[in-house]
């Protein structure tokens, strides 16, 4: 009898190769369902849209064209062969100190790469008006603006009616190690104690600087408007319990959210060129955002939205083991709900022309229009 005939290895070679194949279009198919497959703007208030956007003057837009123009022209990078990729990229470059297990941290960190993506594109964009040229001279544009954490190296820019008042406190607390409830110290007490190291020169600080984790906190431009019009210029309704308002501008003690918007519209200036004077030409509560912190000098590598402030800060401040203690920043005085209701006392005209002023705001950090246009 023949003993039995033994098949070529050869044979099984396709069967194999098949089989490898079955499994690697499977876990291609895997991963693209866990991972989004576009790289979006937030959508807290609406989609930004992407494409050029006209440089047509103020005067000639209209409802229509506002709505049928792309307002965000800010291109996403097309060196990536698709979004998947994008995303996988921004993964690889800001995830690596996370455990394996933190998938958590790896969506924050992703959120918090997709800001810094958007703000350099927006920087690359308008380096002329938004752009210091560095940050040698190390003067009023940053000095009185920056809180420092030195044991834990952070740096936390201050922009007023951005939550400045909550990040005092939560600075000075953890600076005081809680001993003493720091709510009421105030701005000049947190740049008092929360300053850069002693005995150190210019250069030196600048050095410091450079290498610490700097933080940024932004929100929607026209919530802000609305929320400094409340603070310094809307009328009191009862003189002895309301807020004891500066009125540093010369708008009656009854001004109306249209008189502060008209007010800005004739005193505001965008400038050709960015430099400190054009910075000391604004008040600081409605200074844009671009020509503040110089946030197109400086590497923010976390850029905090008050649209999500209590997901940022809860996944931010422990990583510094600063106690996080949640904010209503959702309740009716700073939802988006209380802005659209005063926008809609003014004409289109004065919205547009409000939104020619802070555009590059609305660029640089993914805002849009949506819900301010009737």
């Amino acid at each position: 009898m023949r003993p039995p005939r033994i098949r070529s290895p050869k044979i099984f070679m396709p069967i194999l190769v098949a089989i490898g194949v079955v499994a690697l279009l499977y876990e291609m198919h895997r991963v693209k369902l866990q991972i989004p497959t576009q790289l979006l703007p937030p959508t807290n208030h609406g989609s930004s849209a992407s494409g050029a956007h006209s440089s047509e003057t103020i005067t000639n837009f209209s409802m229509n064209s506002i709505r049928s123009k792309q307002i965000m022209d800010i291109k996403e990078p097309t060196t990536d062969t698709s979004p998947v990729q994008t995303r996988l990229k921004l993964m690889q470059n800001n995830v690596k100190d996370l455990p394996i297990e933190s998938t958590g941290g790896v969506e924050h960190e992703i959120k918090f790469a997709e800001r810094r993506q958007r703000l350099q594109l927006g920087c690359d964009k308008h380096r002329n008006q938004a752009s210091f040229g560095g940050v040698e001279h190390f003067g009023g544009v940053l000095r009185n603006r920056l809180l420092w954490l030195n044991r834990e190296k952070i740096v936390v820019c201050m922009i007023a009616k951005v939550a400045s008042s909550s990040w005092c406190n939560y600075l000075l607390n953890h600076y005081l190690n809680g001993s003493s409830k720091s709510e009421g110290y105030g701005h000049r007490v947190a740049q008092r104690l929360l300053a850069p190291q002693p005995g150190l020169t210019g250069k030196e600080t600048l050095q410091q600087l450079n290498s610490f984790t700097k933080i940024l906190t932004v929100r929607h431009p026209f919530a802000r408007l609305v929320s400094a019009y409340r603070n310094k210029a809307e009328p009191c309704i009862n003189e002895t319990t309301c807020y004891v308002k500066t009125r540093n501008i010369p708008l009656s003690p009854k001004a109306l959210f249209k008189d502060f918007a008209e007010y800005l519209i004739e005193t505001v200036k965008v400038p050709v060129l960015a430099d400190d004077a054009a910075y000391q030409s604004f008040d600081l509560h409605w200074i844009p955002y671009f020509l503040n912190c110089k946030v197109c000098d400086l590497s923010y590598e976390y850029i905090v939205k008050m649209e999500t402030w209590n997901d940022d800060l809860s996944y931010l401040l422990p990583k510094y083991h600063i106690e996080y203690v949640e904010k209503a920043y959702g309740d009716i005085l700073n939802s988006s709900d209380v802005s659209f209701q005063y926008f809609k006392t003014l004409p289109e005209s004065l919205v547009l022309k409000l939104y020619e002023i802070y555009k590059i705001d609305f660029e640089l950090f993914g805002y849009s229009l949506d819900g301010y246009l009737q």
